[in-house]
């Protein structure tokens, strides 16, 4: 069975390539946006955070807060190596 730390891994990475595929790349994303790309096992909240902030750590999301609420936006794989 896989770790935990290798399953947000490889789910981190299927919906940061599912928010590629599917919006624009200016696109803000708000939670329901990830869990209607229905990557995340039984819309599971709490995954969904450890995966967006993996990806924040990796520098690939960048979060936001607009109207008071917490939204992402997804920052390119050549920018966030930089």
């Amino acid at each position: 069975m896989a770790s935990a730390g290798s399953q947000v891994a490889e789910l981190a990475s299927k919906l940061y390539d599912a928010c590629v595929s599917e919006f624009d790349p200016d696109h803000l994303f708000y939670q329901n946006d990830f869990l209607n790309l229905k990557v995340i096992p039984k819309n599971d909240v709490a995954l969904l955070l450890q995966c967006t902030q993996s990806l924040v750590d990796q520098n690939l999301f960048r979060l936001l807060q607009k109207d008071g609420k917490l939204t992402w936006r997804l920052i390119d794989r050549e920018d966030a190596e930089k």
